[in-house]
């Protein structure tokens, strides 16, 4: 096939080259007599125009950032010296894209203005030829969460327990969001799934264990996008673990009534009181806290005497913790029959 060439110096002329059914090389050849002789002999390799099938990442964020993967077939001559250059066109700007293996690119997402459904145009070399299919490619953009506020703010460093997050910003149509516990004095992350509830409320129904004592700051993201990570959160304290070593007196009233002063470690308060004790496995007394070390709390009525009740804490309202040596044992209180000598 013959196309028309254009003179850029004496050294440079460019072609665009014609289409072919088939792949392999071919011979580039040139007239300078408008096709009556033709001079030298180059090879070149058609290759397959590379198959798109759509983004594997279900959003990103308007702050940007985040690789996104498009998924295909046939980009690996895209690394080969001399090969067209790849970009993904946003509609409002252009950005390399990266080869990654035969069927994937990555391309970064670009900060946009506000949250909205976009096209993603895969193009090829500088006159940015379309590839077929790239139209269908949509990504969803999400907004950046603000957290404002944790509730409880503070838990076990065991972890298991539920968080309350309320800001700006949560979507109920991100699949990935995603609540990120970041330590604030040796930077050690953890993630954990993010329930949204609505556009200022969302929940993280199993807080992650922590592996000490310590502040945390608490960020959210719709998505996967390391840039949303960066922003400010809301501080989270991780206590101890909750570990019981003693109570004192270890003999209660059994009409109830009786305070008695549960030693430990991992106690903390919470507003509104969610501290609470349970002797045996089904009677619940109040329990105040003393500090951090020690809490007091109420034996409840009905308890029979003679028996043996282990005594089990909660800081969170959910999970009780017990130990084998707290336990306390109920007795009947001293009735006065009659006083001698009258």
């Amino acid at each position: 096939a013959e196309v028309n060439a254009t003179y850029l110096s004496s050294t440079r002329i460019t072609c665009e080259t014609p289409s072919t059914p088939t792949t392999g090389p071919a011979l580039l050849k040139v007239s300078i007599d408008g096709g009556f002789h033709y001079v030298g002999s180059l090879q070149v390799t058609y290759h397959a125009t590379p198959t798109l099938f759509g983004l594997e990442e279900l959003g990103a964020s308007v702050i940007g950032g985040r690789p996104l993967r498009v998924k295909g077939r046939g980009f690996s001559y895209l690394q080969e010296q001399g090969a067209p250059l790849p970009t993904c066109d946003f509609g409002f700007g252009a950005v390399p894209a990266v080869v990654e293996d035969d069927s994937t690119l990555l391309c970064q997402a670009p900060p946009v203005t506000h949250a909205h459904t976009h096209g993603v145009d895969v193009r090829l070399g500088r006159k940015r030829y379309l590839l077929p299919s790239s139209r269908n490619i949509t990504v969803k953009r999400f907004d950046a969460i603000q957290v404002t506020k944790v509730d409880p703010p503070r838990g076990s460093a065991a972890g298991s327990y539920s968080l309350r997050l309320t800001g700006t910003g949560f979507d109920a149509d991100a699949a990935e969001a995603a609540a990120h516990f970041r330590d604030v004095v040796d930077g050690t992350c953890a993630h954990a799934p993010l329930r949204v509830v609505s556009r200022t409320e969302a929940w993280v129904d199993k807080v992650p264990a922590w592996h000490r004592a310590g502040r945390s700051e608490i960020t959210a993201s719709n998505c996967h996008d390391d840039a949303d990570f960066s922003r400010e959160g809301a501080i989270f304290v991780y206590e101890r673990a909750l570990a019981l070593l003693a109570v004192r007196p270890a003999v209660v009233d059994s009409h109830g009534g009786t305070s008695v002063l549960i030693r430990g470690v991992g106690f903390y308060p919470s507003l509104p009181s969610v501290l609470k004790c349970r002797f045996g496995p089904s009677q619940y007394g109040d329990a105040t806290f003393v500090n951090s070390t020690t809490v007091r709390c109420v034996s409840p009525p009905n308890l029979r005497a003679g028996l043996e009740y282990p005594v089990a804490v909660t800081v969170d309202g959910k999970t009780y913790v017990t130990a084998p040596s707290v336990k306390v044992r109920a007795t009947a209180a001293p009735r006065i029959l009659r006083i001698e000598p009258s």
